[in-house]
């Protein structure tokens, strides 16, 4: 508890709350695997690995920050799919180090840092985007699909697509580079028994 309350307190100082969720999660994420060297990972952790990178390339793909309000493909099914596919990384990577402090530390950060980051970023939304941002909240779930999100995405006609220069311009290549060279020290990592 005490933890929990000073990470949030530290985390709610911070001015650059998106620069702080970076630092934190890379930092975790780059050095754990580290200390598994030379354990064998659980490989198939990785499904989770790849639909968390698919999804967020999926959402990036679609999202326009600071121009509009997020309303097609993905956010058609949550309000916060680049969140989500962050989380189902998480997963896939505390299931492939299979270890109970990796458990702690990646689940720990990712669930403090994200419940955070959600409640902050809604009231944010709220206020800029009105009525407009509350009914959708009312029909999408903010990790998880609604009945509402997901009879929009099988019925929904958009004109925004995917977009690759998109993808591109919010840097979603981060996220897969930094995920290869986590995959490459394990599997180096493993194979050094």
């Amino acid at each position: 508890m005490i933890l929990t309350k000073g990470l949030q307190a530290v985390y709610a100082a911070t001015i650059d709350r998106s620069k702080f969720r970076e630092v934190v999660s890379r930092l975790v994420v780059f050095v754990l695997p580290l200390f598994y060297w030379g354990r064998q990972p659980w490989w198939w952790g990785l499904l989770f690995v790849g639909a968390g990178i698919l999804l967020r390339a999926w959402a990036a793909g679609y999202l326009h920050k600071d121009e509009e309000q997020a309303a097609a493909g993905p956010y058609l099914l949550v309000r916060h799919p680049l969140y989500l596919g962050s989380c189902l990384l998480a997963l896939g990577l505390i299931i492939t180090l299979h270890h109970w402090f990796v458990t702690l530390a990646i689940g720990g950060v990712t669930a403090l840092t994200y419940l955070h980051t959600i409640r902050h970023e809604e009231k944010n939304l709220l206020k800029r985007f009105g009525e407009s941002y509350a009914r959708y909240c009312n029909e999408t779930g903010p990790l998880w699909p609604r009945v509402g999100g997901l009879k929009k995405f099988f019925a929904f006609k958009s004109k925004r697509k995917f977009s690759f220069r998109q993808y591109l311009k919010n840097k979603e290549y981060e996220c897969l580079l930094g995920v290869v060279v986590v995959l490459g020290v394990l599997y180096l990592g493993a194979g050094s028994k």
